[in-house]
């Protein structure tokens, strides 16, 4: 069974931002792998463990002074099963974190907290075999 919330529709990511496209990270210890797709037209779809979520997502244009993009998402859609956590993220729960990438662009720090402090990563971005290093 999968739920659903409605929501208004997403604002779309602007054009050539770094968050757009594939991410993966695997937790250490259990080796679960939490893997997002972030779409151009303001929406995701994650994977962690045995749940998969569809979210709306609203992410800054631009960093502010640390270098952090402020990004909210909204779950709209799930499978209701559990995630690497051990745990259910139920439709309409919205989060809130700030994302910090590395020179490169190909890898990412989520954090929980405007401080930097709470983060998990890395996150990598995960390009198609045979795809140049950059967007």
């Amino acid at each position: 069974m999968v739920a659903t919330a409605s929501a208004a529709p997403p604002r779309p990511v602007a054009p050539k931002h770094p968050l757009l496209g594939s991410w993966k990270f695997t937790l250490p210890g259990n080796g679960c792998v939490e893997a997002w797709l972030i779409k151009p037209d303001g929406t995701s779809f994650v994977t962690s463990g045995d749940e998969v979520v569809e979210t709306q997502l609203d992410v800054s244009d631009r960093p502010d002074a640390r270098g952090a993009y402020r990004w909210v998402d909204k779950v709209v859609k799930s499978n209701g099963r559990t995630d690497c956590g051990d745990s259910v993220t139920p439709v309409g729960t919205v989060g809130t974190n700030y994302i910090r990438f590395d020179p490169t662009g190909d890898r990412m720090a989520l954090c929980h907290d405007e401080a930097l402090r709470e983060c998990i990563g890395p996150y990598l971005r995960v390009r198609p075999p045979g795809s140049s290093t950059k967007l």
